[in-house]
């Protein structure tokens, strides 16, 4: 037991008198942490190259899958050091707890990104009563529950009601590649319809798993924050993006869009927070986040690697949009609360429809690099359709 001791303070010991100043001060600290970001990105895409050199593409083992799927915890880790959130005598073992927490298992592989960083778990670690902590996952478990159960049931049901007003619909936005890319057939109100169907189904189908993964966290407990706030709600991109993937736009908020946001100080604002947004939504989120999880799950092959860049018009509209957005507010400013009870509530209502039926259609590009039919140019044949065009 005395061995055990005595390792553990030598860890903490090099932990913080070694491994924090390196890690934090000058030059060296500064290539140490951009390295260790992207790390996963580097290791992946060398391993698909490696697999183009050797002719058999490389499949990355599940311990590596494991540790990269958790790897933005060690990312928020340097922010929260960065950020003075880290006391600096803090022991090694201690630290380690935001891996080994129980709570963690559940947020693999859907829902990676709760509870990132040391200084959100232990700010929210009982911060409440336990009782309340657990009557409050609880609840989230039953919500979970009807989002599940109720999806498939009001998507089949919105399906035959627009039916029988004369409209083809499909339930996903795979559906409706597999039978019109291609074809140029698709009427413009079924790609309409069928794009807000996905956006909805979407939402009942992996909000329901992310509202486990929340109550999980809340028995354990963890006052963690929903993963979704009523996203059918937001009126515009930047809340749709905060109220459909509260924790995910955290961490590229903290690790992608204020880096890039105080890196430009002396621009204009509005020029400043465009391109911190375009960064963080579009290229973190399309190369950092979605092309290391492709080729660490499905493989490190061209194949692979192909098809997520061939996803780039995705993340422009949805980076774009969100680019707007912001400088749209940080120009005009908030003059009004969304959904006040006024004359202008239809215009909340005409917002919140615009931004769902965008965000459903720009999913034409993100599924349509992995079917099997149509040209890479017939994605944007389908959109403009959904446009009345093409």
């Amino acid at each position: 037991m005395s061995s055990r001791g005595s390792w553990a303070r030598s860890a903490s010991r090099v932990h913080s008198r070694w491994l924090t100043p390196l890690l934090t001060r000058g030059r060296a600290g500064r290539w140490i942490r951009l390295a260790a970001t992207h790390l996963p990105l580097v290791v992946l895409v060398s391993g698909t190259l490696a697999g183009v050199a050797s002719g058999t593409p490389l499949v990355a083992p599940l311990a590596l899958i494991l540790l990269f799927f958790h790897y933005m915890r060690l990312l928020m880790y340097g922010i929260d050091v960065q950020d003075d959130l880290v006391p600096p005598d803090l022991p090694l073992w201690t630290y380690l707890s935001v891996f080994f927490s129980p709570a963690t298992i559940d947020s693999w592989p859907i829902g990676v990104s709760i509870a990132q960083g040391y200084s959100y778990q232990t700010d929210r670690f009982l911060s409440r009563h336990k009782n309340e902590l657990v009557l409050r996952g609880l609840a989230l478990f039953g919500i979970g529950l009807a989002y599940m159960a109720l999806g498939p049931f009001v998507i089949l049901e919105l399906i035959e009601l627009v039916q029988r007003l004369g409209v083809q619909a499909y339930p996903s936005m795979p559906h409706l590649l597999y039978r019109h890319l291609g074809s140029h057939d698709a009427a413009t109100s079924t790609v309409l319809v069928t794009s807000l169907l996905h956006h909805v189904q979407w939402i009942f189908t992996v909000g329901g798993v992310f509202h486990f993964n929340v109550g999980m966290w809340r028995l354990l407990g963890y006052d963690v924050d929903p993963y979704m706030r009523f996203p059918l709600l937001a009126t515009n991109m930047v809340t749709l993006w905060s109220r459909l993937t509260f924790h995910w736009r955290d961490v590229l908020v903290r690790g992608f869009y204020y880096p890039t946001f105080l890196r430009l100080f002396g621009r204009p604002l509005w020029l400043r927070t465009g391109i911190a947004a375009l960064v963080a939504a579009g290229l973190a989120n399309w190369l950092w986040a979605h092309l290391t999880e492709s080729l660490a799950v499905e493989g490190m092959s061209t194949a692979t690697f192909v098809k997520v860049l061939w996803m780039w018009p995705y993340f422009f509209f949805l980076a774009g949009g969100i680019a707007i957005a912001q400088v749209w507010m940080t120009w005009r400013g908030r003059r009004r609360r969304p959904w006040t009870f006024d004359r202008w509530i239809v215009t909340d209502v005409l917002a919140a429809y615009a931004t769902a039926q965008f965000y459903g259609m720009i999913h034409i590009f993100y599924f349509a690099p992995f079917m099997d039919t149509g040209a890479p140019g017939d994605a944007w044949l389908l959109f403009l359709r959904g446009f009345g065009l093409g």
